[in-house]
């Protein structure tokens, strides 16, 4: 870290707090003398100088912000409407980390930083600790491995990644294949599963930097699918985050509780449950309640505000397996539909993980006499279904065909595949709970012909 450039650090406090900024500059002094920071406070202000337009030179430039939450921060206009309203905007922007540092107690619930991991690492503020030294310790062991990510991404920035020859990269994928290979346990695919054994097969799993769109008209269960998918990810231990701008939390809780318990979600809603329903609805609580699985319920989002919480998530969790954006129709971006589909290819690359996205299709397919969406109905004027590695569309005949033979079951036209073929995929589909099955009644014709192979 010593040969990167020194990360500007700013302290947002009261003054009443002076004594609390002096001992985290001094816990942190160690980094200052290697070169690792530069950090800034007001106190560094020259007397005669235009102390507002300092503060602001200073907050805008720096590279992590650290606010010193107490009673006293919370009641101040200045480092709340000034300070922290600036500080946020930058986080949410990407380009400055803001970190909490709770150094008395105070209520800070509905706060815009209440959502970020703070500092000490157990919620504990400073004030509480009985050895107040070991609590700042416990503080600037959290803030240099903040400090090493953020010094770690300066230095892409500095130094960009030469080109592979084509020769290391052979190299790369084949050492990836033999260490498959001599695995005695080999996984059925590639990727993390979804659940839904055909659709594994044919997309080999959820594959890390993939984007996935799943495509319908309303009603045809795109929410229901991906809150599926999402569920089995977090069941296998794996992070994710669902991004729910059409409902709030508690009813995508609702949803999927619904569906693994197999009791009808209005029940779920309105409380008017069985004695037989509740030992399935306790199964399914214990099943998702500690998984990691987290909801943001915002009702509108800019791509931006998207990306700087996945990326604060990641850090959170270490990795994120999925996440699920339910609906993209409602995320604005800078450059409108046309930049969509490569932004969210371009996160799913910077983030390492799957990107889930549903989408509407237009309302035209419905006056064709077959109403199945096709690959063109994402295209114009979106660039999604060029970028995305998967599409799959949902398509539910008995939605038009009231007598179809196929009720019980949708099909998925996995219309996009970036690693195999393409084709529709049966799942039974049991409306009332909201949820899909594998189709045992027929294997999809392109397998059978991979299998011949």
């Amino acid at each position: 870290m010593s040969s990167s450039p020194k990360i500007r650090v700013f302290y947002s406090y009261s003054h009443k707090d002076e004594v609390y900024r002096e001992q985290l500059e001094e816990h942190l002094a160690i980094l200052r003398r290697t070169g690792l920071i530069h950090d800034w406070s007001d106190r560094k202000i020259v007397p005669g100088r235009d102390w507002k337009n300092d503060i602001n030179e200073n907050l805008l430039a720096a590279d992590l912000i650290l606010l010193l939450v107490s009673s006293s921060f919370i009641a101040s206009d200045y480092c709340i409407e000034r300070e922290l309203s600036t500080a946020m905007s930058l986080h949410e922007s990407g380009k400055t980390r803001v970190v909490p540092i709770f150094i008395r107690p105070t209520v800070y619930s509905g706060a815009p930083f209440s959502g970020l991991q703070g500092l000490p690492s157990d919620g504990v503020s400073i004030s509480e600790w009985s050895n107040v030294d070991l609590g700042w310790q416990d503080v600037a062991i959290g803030l240099v491995k903040v400090l090493e990510e953020i010094s770690e991404q300066k230095q892409r920035a500095r130094n960009p990644e030469r080109m592979k020859t084509i020769r290391a990269a052979m190299v790369e994928e084949v050492e990836r294949i033999d260490s498959l290979y001599e695995k005695d346990d080999l996984p059925l695919v590639g990727g993390i599963p979804t659940g839904l054994a055909d659709l594994d097969r044919l997309i080999n799993g959820l594959g890390a930097e993939d984007l996935m769109v799943i495509a319908s008209r309303p009603s045809m269960g795109k929410t229901n699918l991906s809150l599926q998918i999402a569920a089995e990810v977090v069941c296998q231990g794996l992070p994710a985050v669902v991004f729910s701008l059409k409902a709030k939390a508690s009813d995508i809780s609702s949803r999927m509780l619904a569906a693994r318990a197999k009791i009808e979600f209005w029940q779920i809603d309105s409380g008017r449950l069985g004695a037989e329903d509740w030992p399935r609805l306790t199964a399914a609580i214990g099943d998702l309640i500690d998984r990691p699985l987290l909801i943001d319920d915002s009702p509108t989002l800019t791509f931006e505000e998207l990306r700087s919480r996945c990326i604060n998530e990641k850090t959170a969790f270490g990795r994120l397996a999925l996440v699920v954006i339910d609906s993209l129709d409602y995320v604005e971006f800078d450059g409108g539909l046309l930049s969509r589909g490569r932004s969210l290819k371009s996160l799913a690359r910077e983030l390492g993980t799957t990107i889930l996205v549903t989408v509407n299709v237009p309302r035209a397919i419905e006056l064709r006499p077959n109403k199945r969406p096709l690959l063109g109905d994402l295209q114009s004027p979106s660039d999604l279904a060029d970028e995305a590695d998967h599409v799959g569309f949902l398509y539910m005949d008995s939605r038009y065909n009231p007598d179809s033979p196929d009720i019980g079951t949708v099909e998925l036209i996995v219309a996009k595949n970036k690693r195999g073929p393409v084709g529709a995929i049966r799942l039974t589909h049991i409306a009332k709970y909201g949820a899909f099955g594998n189709y045992t009644g027929i294997t999809p014709k392109y397998f059978a012909d991979m299998d011949e192979l």
